[in-house]
C-alpha cells in the first residue's frame, strides 16, 4: 500500500492492507489531529474484516443454446459465489463486482482445505417456514 495525496479532492488515499509497522512509520511523520486520525482510519478501515452479507437463491438461468437446447448456467461451476456472476445459484445480497478484477472479498486461505479435499456443504434455508405456503389438508 501507499499513502497518496489526492490535488483534486485535496484528500489522502491509502490503497490495501496497511501493517502495523507502516501505520506507526506514517503517524511519525506528523503531529497533525487531522492526520493521525486518517492514518488510524486507513489502517482500521484495511484490516480483514469477516464479510457481512446474507446469501440469497438466485437461481441461476437459463441459456438457449444455437443448437436450441438450453444450458443450466450454474452448470459451469458458480454455485455459491460473493461476487455477483450471472451464472450464480446462490449469491450474496451486497452489490459486488461480477469483473474478476474488481473482486472485495478475499478468503481466510488458512481455513481451507487442500484443493481435491473431500468436503460437504450443508445449505440450510433460513425463514422459509415463514414465507413458504401452507400445505394443502389432504382428504382422504
Amino acid at each position: 500500500g501507499d499513502l497518496r495525496y489526492d490535488p483534486n479532492t485535496k484528500e489522502l488515499i491509502w490503497f490495501g492492507r496497511m501493517t502495523e509497522e507502516q501505520k506507526l512509520d506514517l503517524l511519525t511523520r506528523s503531529l497533525n489531529k487531522e492526520y493521525r486520525k486518517a492514518i488510524e482510519s486507513f489502517f482500521t478501515s484495511s484490516q480483514p474484516q469477516e464479510m457481512q452479507a446474507d446469501f440469497v437463491f438466485t437461481g441461476s438461468q437459463f441459456f438457449k443454446q444455437k443448437d436450441g437446447s438450453q444450458y443450466y448456467m450454474a452448470e459451469a461451476g458458480d454455485i455459491v459465489c460473493v461476487a455477483n456472476f450471472g451464472d450464480a445459484m446462490i449469491d450474496i445480497t451486497a452489490r459486488s463486482s461480477a469483473d474478476n478484477a474488481g473482486l472485495m472479498f478475499e478468503p481466510y486461505t488458512e481455513r481451507l482445505p487442500n484443493r481435491r479435499t473431500a468436503i460437504t456443504v450443508d445449505l440450510i434455508p433460513v425463514g422459509l417456514a415463514e414465507s413458504a405456503p401452507a400445505a394443502p389438508d389432504k382428504k382422504p
